[in-house]
């Protein structure tokens, strides 16, 4: 389950990692509950058709956990949900209730370029509603990971991945401490570093 606040980049993600799974031969689905954004179906349908993965809509945990009952057993199964205030404990705990009732395992997701403290305060607030992995997003329009730091050091999470690049079939990168070291170098091109960096995994 992708989750984080609006605007992160949650549904790109979602359709990124079922793009890793397509490359590894793995069968995957995709279910938005993001269906009431301003073109949030459209855009998951675009994804869904280009990956040639079945999608499938769940607008409250009961609806979803249907739908998961319906679907085959061994495809990853990816969730895409709306964006939540960190700042709003309501949604959050309703966050933290529907992926309790379906088993799902939630994972965060953050842009780069943030205030420090913000992020923190942000990683704190979804650290409560339950994830403790991390993907980071839009490491190729910024330069300035330190926000990013902070929440990944303030909420103690896993470093899933990071999102390097607008492409579905490429966007999404590993990462381990050599290449979080590197990233952090200076460079006067962002892209080619992201590239350098990350392409020798």
């Amino acid at each position: 389950m992708i989750i984080g606040p609006s605007g992160s980049g949650k549904t790109a993600t979602a359709a990124k990692l079922c793009a890793l799974a397509r490359l590894a031969g793995q069968d995957a689905s995709l279910i938005t509950m993001d269906a009431e954004k301003a073109g949030g179906m459209s855009q998951a349908e675009t994804f869904a058709a280009a990956l040639e993965v079945p999608l499938q809509r769940a607008d409250t945990a009961n609806a979803l956990s249907a739908v998961i009952a319906a679907s085959p057993k061994d495809p990853l199964i990816v969730i895409d949900t709306p964006g939540v205030s960190p700042y709003d404990e309501a949604a959050l705990r309703e966050l933290r209730e529907t992926a309790d009732k379906v088993g799902a395992q939630t994972i965060l997701v953050l842009p780069s370029g943030g205030d420090c403290y913000e992020q923190a305060e942000c990683a704190l607030a979804f650290r409560d509603a339950g994830t403790r992995h991390l993907i980071m997003t839009r490491l190729d329009s910024s330069r300035r990971y330190g926000g990013l730091l902070c929440a990944a050091h303030a909420g103690r999470f896993s470093l899933m991945g990071v999102g390097i690049s607008a492409q579905i079939g490429n966007g999404l990168a590993p990462i381990n401490p050599v290449s979080m070291a590197r990233l952090l170098q200076p460079a006067t091109n962002t892209q080619e570093h992201l590239s350098l960096v990350l392409g020798t995994l």
